[in-house]
Order: structure tokens, then sequence, then C-alpha cells
């Protein structure tokens, strides 16, 4: 579910209008001409960003592998909680939006019923 929804966020942010431009300019005849332009995350911020779309997807991405895996819980843990900070720290920009995601990686961490001991295999 994590995952999920940082996809989600993500796409979100690729191809929705997130920035909205109103300019006006007054002619000599005291006209007022105003026009609009939209702008995507990317487009407004540039191709750059694109990479700071990947770390909430590859976090996410990461705990379903751990679970599938039945890796460390302890590196579950952390990265579940780092990506719940980080969507804290950038709130007020796009970590809000990614905050759904890091609520539900945490929920599956925190909900794992397997035992916190090693199999013998191990």
């Amino acid at each position: 579910m994590a995952l999920a929804l940082a996809v989600v966020a993500a796409s979100y942010l690729l191809v929705a209008n997130v920035y909205t431009t109103e300019s006006c300019t007054t002619n000599s005849a005291g006209m007022l001409t105003c026009t609009t332009s939209h702008e995507t995350f990317a487009e407004a911020n540039g191709n750059d960003v694109l990479w700071l779309l990947l770390i909430p997807v590859t976090s996410a991405a990461a705990l379903v592998l751990l679970t599938l895996v039945r890796g460390p819980r302890l590196l579950e843990w952390a990265i579940a909680v780092s990506l719940f900070a980080a969507c804290l720290i950038g709130g007020f920009g796009i970590g809000i939006l990614f905050l759904p995601a890091a609520i539900a990686g945490i929920a599956a961490v925190a909900l794992d019923r397997r035992s916190t001991k090693q199999s013998p295999g191990r």
C-alpha cells in the first residue's frame, strides 16, 4: 500500500498542474490584459527534480522488498521512520503528498506479525 501511495503522489506531481502564474499588463490605451499559465512540478523546477520524486518511491519499494524477503526489522523501521521524517521536513512542499505513503509504511512495519527471532536456517 505504501508503494502504491508513493507512486500515485509522484505521478500526480509529474502530470498535474501544480503551479499557476498570472501576469497582467496594461497597454497605452489603459486596457488590462492578463495571461494565466499552468506548470507541472518538473516544468516549474526543471527535470532534475525527478530524482527527488524517486526517493519516496524507492523507499516504499525497499519496504516492500524487505517485507517479502524477511529483511532486518531494524532496517524496515529505519526506512519507514526516515520517509516519515522527510515528509514532515518537506511538509510545506511536496512532503505532504507523500505523507500517506509514509504512514502506510510505518503501519505495515508495525503490524508485521512475524517473529522477531531469527529462524534456525538464517
